[in-house]
């Protein structure tokens, strides 16, 4: 029987650098039924001269990855002065939202962010907004977009997913969702739990494979087989 003898990474920043993952708050614009922290949301933001402070004590410069998300990260009160900082410091940012802004804001501020994920609401999000995001950021970066998928409306998330592969540069990764309390998937079906144990893929990437991080692990075992 083969086993894992070791794990190799394509991205050095994988296994190189500090990760500090930040909820900037439990706020958040949307109020989906199935959201885990739903009891949780309130009126909540950290505080951004502390967490300034700590970051200015840790960030390692070209060797540290912030991860920002929420609540809804895009929506809180510093978070243009925290992207710059964070760019001031030579930190990887990668930012996790829902796509909420206006247009002009992203235009401003993508030039801080490394890896954006979006996610997709199907109860909240506007569909012809949320694409606007996706043109603006298609030809400078690849963006991944966590779609959730309820199980009730699964044909509409399904048809929402064929429209945003279209663009090349996105990644959609369809979202099993769970409940909370019992740990138990939603009551998907049979095909549609088959549909979500694969990941859609974009056709095709315009963009330079230098500017494009995957954060693959490659698996390497003992028959020399990957």
């Amino acid at each position: 029987m083969k086993e894992l003898i070791r794990m190799d990474c394509d991205d050095d920043y994988l296994i190189n650098s500090l990760w500090i993952d930040i909820d900037l708050g439990n706020i958040c614009n949307f109020v989906c039924s199935y959201c885990y922290l739903q009891k949780e949301l309130g009126e909540m933001w950290i505080d951004y001269d502390k967490l300034t402070t700590f970051l200015d004590k840790h960030i390692i410069s070209d060797k540290t990855v912030v991860i920002l998300s929420g609540g809804e990260a895009v929506i809180y009160p510093k978070i243009t002065e925290l992207l710059q900082f964070l760019k001031s410091k030579k930190a990887f940012v990668a930012f996790i939202s829902n796509g909420t802004n206006e247009l002009k804001w992203w235009k401003e501020n993508l030039q801080y962010i490394d890896k954006l994920t979006l996610s997709y609401h199907i109860e909240f999000t506007d569909y012809d907004d949320f694409v606007s995001k996706i043109e603006l950021v298609n030809d400078k970066k690849r963006v991944q977009v966590n779609l959730a998928m309820i199980p009730k409306r699964f044909d509409e998330c399904m048809k929402i997913a064929d429209k945003l592969k279209e663009y090349p540069n996105v990644f959609i990764a369809p979202k099993i969702l769970i409940n909370t309390e019992t740990k138990v998937k939603l009551d998907y079906n049979k095909e549609q739990l088959i549909i979500l144990s694969s990941i859609i893929k974009p056709k095709t990437t315009t963009l330079p494979d230098e500017d494009i991080k995957t954060y693959g692990v490659k698996f390497i075992y003992s028959d020399g087989s990957e």
